[in-house]
């Protein structure tokens, strides 16, 4: 049987358990066979739908990430293209879109059978997953695959705020939460992790750096709590990896080179592809991520890692999450800003003087932000990634 056929026979197995849920509204695995099923001429009507929204909340009405769904898997099961954009494809299987940090926004392919192939089919139960990370994100897919080809039910809340996340958090006794460092940091200023979690058992987080501040943070809330770090791009897929004993450290299960600095991986397809991102070998086969490759300026005519000095930062008592960033400067071209998220009560004017004075000594002066800009508020963009301006 091919790999969409031992999918659609596992949905069968799963009969009528509930597979989404939404505010109001509940789709079983039936209803997934039902839009997979060859006898339902009725589903391709789905596939061809369009301007459906499928963030990882209901935006609009709450049809509209089961729209998305059901044709997700309308087309997996018909061989056929299907690309979370919309945008006309030709060649069957999975389309994403590369968001352009690491140049020009492009489209990449999976084959149907290649992806299929990172998930085993394995009835896990009816624990529940909450997904908050957007549908047509490399990093929301695989939540959602997963979670699927486990027997699992994603819960879809109406919005990512703290308070609805704590909300569904509670009333659907959530057991995983995967999401990004950014949105951790939300949560915890709202106050969701104020009170205990006892369904919650496993935060996996990824797309950026973590600091180990917030998560002892959100630890010391809720203590009994496992964390996972993923690691990916829309290239590679999500890569099979342990967590390492520190925040962005991970011990690979794939393979892996560093090449002046930068990350390089094997994808889906097996060729060796640079990732944009940062790391070094802390040790054999232990891994440190420390941002983007590719967030290097000139400042007073030296090359300037900004990737280096966040990751710094996030190492720092007191800092939920930092960035570094190159700002225009008269006299130097530019020169750069540091933004600093603070923990609640962190006395901003004491912390700066202590950041200022504890620059590691081997670097460059020109390493050293001339402004420091503080912000209380943690907001985060469509990929729940840290928002640095409005």
């Amino acid at each position: 049987m091919s790999p969409s056929s031992l999918l659609l026979s596992f949905f069968e197995s799963l009969g009528e358990r509930e597979a989404l849920v939404m505010e109001g509204f509940t789709k079983t695995y039936r209803d997934l066979v039902r839009v997979m099923a060859d006898s339902n001429p009725m589903a391709d009507s789905i596939h061809d739908t369009v301007g459906v929204r499928p963030r990882g909340e209901a935006n609009g009405t709450n049809e509209e990430p089961w729209t998305f769904i059901a044709a997700l898997f309308r087309a997996l099961s018909q061989h056929r293209a299907f690309d979370v954009g919309r945008r006309p494809q030709t060649l069957s299987g999975l389309w994403l879109q590369t968001t352009g940090t690491t140049g020009e926004p492009k489209s990449v392919h999976h084959a149907w059978d290649r992806w299929l192939a990172q998930y085993s089919l394995r009835d896990r139960g009816s624990s529940k997953i909450l997904q908050v990370m957007a549908l047509d994100h490399i990093g929301g897919l695989h939540s959602l695959f997963t979670a699927l080809t486990r027997g699992m039910t994603v819960v879809i809340p109406a919005a990512r705020d703290g308070f609805t996340v704590h909300k569904a958090l509670q009333e659907h006794a959530i057991r995983i939460l995967p999401t990004t460092p950014a949105h951790l940091a939300l949560l915890l200023q709202s106050g969701c992790f104020d009170r205990l979690l006892p369904d919650l058992r496993l935060i996996s987080y990824g797309a950026e750096a973590m600091s180990s501040h917030l998560k002892d943070a959100i630890a010391q809330r809720q203590p009994h709590i496992r964390w996972r770090e993923t690691y990916g791009s829309t290239e590679t897929g999500i890569l099979p990896m342990s967590s390492g004993s520190l925040p962005g450290t991970w011990r690979p299960q794939f393979a892996y080179r560093i090449v002046e600095g930068e990350l390089w991986v094997q994808g889906l397809s097996g060729t060796w592809m640079a990732t944009g991102d940062t790391g070094d070998e802390v040790s054999e086969g232990l891994l440190r991520y420390k941002g983007r490759h590719s967030a290097r300026v000139k400042v007073g005519g030296v090359m300037v890692s900004l990737a280096q000095i966040a990751s710094w930062f996030r190492t720092q008592e007191h800092i939920w999450q930092a960035e570094v960033n190159p700002v225009p400067n008269p006299i130097m071209g530019q020169v750069l800003e540091a933004t600093i998220w603070p923990s609640p009560g962190t006395d901003q004017d004491q912390l700066e003087q202590t950041l200022r004075r504890s620059i590691p000594k081997d670097w460059p002066k020109e390493f050293a932000p001339l402004r420091y800009h503080f912000v209380e508020t943690v907001q985060t963009n469509d990929r729940l990634k840290i928002q640095t301006a409005p």
